[in-house]
């Protein structure tokens, strides 16, 4: 591919003989990087030590910072702007905002000065130079929301504001919609207490609002607190001091999930069964491992992952089921997307991590517990997807042990499945496939050579779980779902019982034809019409339908 996708042709040939330019622009342009004060990015590498990094000369020396001393010097330098910053960024949007106004600032003082006066913060910078709304817009949507939706309802609603960064003051729209946020809370502590005749200050309701919102917040990553203006309920907060995440990866209901595994595990086959020990050994052992499961649509792969959710949860541990699509998600077992679960950047590159597992963060604690990662439709996400969660892991879990370090996943085990192709039918072109997904994961972390006592990667690999196809699959299929088919040909129940679903047209013609070529007499076809007429002006609705039919 490489070779392929690289030619010269005869234009640039000529083009390069005679030495004309390749390449012209003007202005030439430059993406000027910026920060907030003290915020500046140290790089280094494992190995280097912390004092060494900080003696680096120059190492609190920026771009960002060397351009407003050159805005001291330089007229053209002023005239400089910024790029795009998302809005739920906080401080560092609003210093992105300003900076399109403020030109030539020489230090981060002239930026928050507005009319000689210098404000705290950016945010009230920009609120004193008009540059941003009111909020007056969501203070409605919560206004007629109000009107046939509870107060649950629009604490959801002002979570999801909340977190999309849209609110340039949250505060002052809790201010003034907290009655309507809160209206259910009383109702709540009545039945709570069983007394109906219980009384809250406004105070008391506003902590309960906060503390259900806090609690919410705590379940998508986000917390009131990184909401400086907004008020925090101290003293009755359900999970302060706690972790959310874990909190609710353990609010299984135990008795349930031990009904459900004794329902299940019983029904395995011998291969899903095998499948099953081989996960359920190195959850149990710790040892770590990655497995990849691979078998047609519809082999039960499914099945084993709710066996391993419940055969896990019901123990009291944490497994985290994710997908690579939404759609994919909703069939897993309190499943989510990757990038929702692990933060993972919409644009990964090779040096990518998951920005939202920080050592020390609720996430990062819950990753710690986790005993089992399934992951769905493994092969959909970009190489770059794994190494991110592959630095990541290895990143927290080495403060567990410092030989996470060096094992891929940081020790974790991690089950990634995919379904296989019904038309690659071929044993060597399916084997070739996986051998290749195969070499890459073994290749993650840098595990190359050894076996799994040397921490590297385990792969295990599922046949067809419910069907031999041998030389012939769909013979093997129609034959195994309508068994004697020619002697229950008039039984209308023994086609009521059975189907069979294929992915592609193609492969139900095929299936169509081998079943009617079982079966017994003249082939005949019946036509939605036995004539048309095409007389011209003659052609009506009847007969329009006709035609379509």
């Amino acid at each position: 591919m490489y070779y392929d996708c690289r030619y010269i042709s005869a234009c640039e040939a000529v083009w390069r003989i005679y030495g004309f330019p390749i390449h012209h622009r003007t202005p030439p342009v430059e993406r000027l990087s910026f920060h907030l004060h003290g915020e500046q990015t140290v790089v280094y590498t494992d190995q280097m030590d912390v004092g060494d990094v900080l003696e680096r000369p120059n190492v609190d020396k920026t771009k960002f910072l060397s351009w407003m001393e050159c805005n001291q010097k330089y007229e053209e330098a002023r005239q400089l702007t910024v790029y795009h910053v998302a809005p739920g960024s906080g401080e560092k949007y609003y210093l992105r905002t300003l900076l399109n106004f403020v030109k030539g600032p020489t230090c981060y003082e002239d930026i928050r000065t507005v009319d000689g006066l210098v404000y705290p913060t950016f945010k009230e910078a920009c609120y004193a130079r008009g540059l941003l709304d009111d909020d007056k817009e969501y203070i409605d949507a919560i206004t007629e929301a109000s009107f046939r939706e509870t107060g649950h309802y629009l604490r959801n609603l002002f979570c999801m504001l909340l977190m999309s960064g849209s609110l340039s003051k949250p505060e002052d729209i809790w201010e003034k919609t907290w009655h309507l946020l809160s209206d259910d809370i009383l109702y709540k502590q009545r039945r709570i207490h069983k007394n109906k005749d219980l009384t809250l200050t406004d105070e008391q309701i506003q902590a309960f609002a906060l503390a259900d919102i806090e609690a919410k917040l705590q379940s998508n990553g986000s917390s009131l607190r990184k909401f400086s203006e907004m008020p925090f309920p101290d003293e009755l907060v359900v999970f302060e001091g706690q972790n959310k995440l874990i909190a609710d990866e353990l609010s299984y209901d135990i008795p349930s999930l031990i009904q459900e595994y004794d329902k299940l595990f019983p029904c395995l086959t011998e291969e899903q069964l095998m499948v099953f020990n081989e996960i359920m050994h190195s959850v149990n052992g710790q040892s770590g491992g990655v497995f990849f499961v691979y078998g047609y649509g519809g082999t039960g792969k499914t099945y084993i992952w709710r066996t391993l959710c419940a055969a896990i949860r019901k123990m009291g541990e944490i497994v985290l089921p994710v997908a690579s699509s939404g759609i994919a998600s909703l069939l897993l077992p309190k499943g989510r997307t990757a990038h929702s679960r692990f933060g993972l950047p919409l644009n990964v590159c090779e040096n990518s991590t998951c920005v939202a597992i920080r050592p020390g963060s609720d996430l990062a604690a819950l990753l710690m517990r986790t005993k089992l990662i399934i992951w769905d439709e493994a092969p959909m996400m970009h190489k770059y997807c794994f190494e991110a969660l592959d630095r990541s892991l290895k990143d927290i879990m080495q403060a567990v042990d410092r030989d996470n370090l060096h094992r891929p996943f940081g020790g974790k085990v991690l089950k990634l499945t995919r379904n296989m192709r019904l038309q690659s039918c071929s044993s060597s072109s399916t084997a070739n496939e996986i051998r290749d997904f195969s070499e890459w994961i073994l290749s993650v972390g840098d595990g190359r050579a050894g076996g799994p006592n040397d921490g590297e990667v385990d792969i295990e690999i599922t046949e067809d779980i419910l069907i031999d196809g041998g030389d012939d699959p769909i013979s093997s299929i129609v034959d195994s779902t309508y068994p004697s088919l020619t002697d229950h040909l008039w039984e209308v129940k023994y086609f009521q019982e059975r189907a069979i679903l294929a992915p592609t047209n193609e492969i139900v013609e095929k299936v169509n034809d081998h079943v009617l070529s079982t079966i017994p007499g003249d082939k005949k076809i019946y036509l939605s019409c036995d004539a048309i007429s095409k007389d011209e002006g003659n052609l009506g609705a009847h007969d329009n339908i006709l035609l379509n039919s």
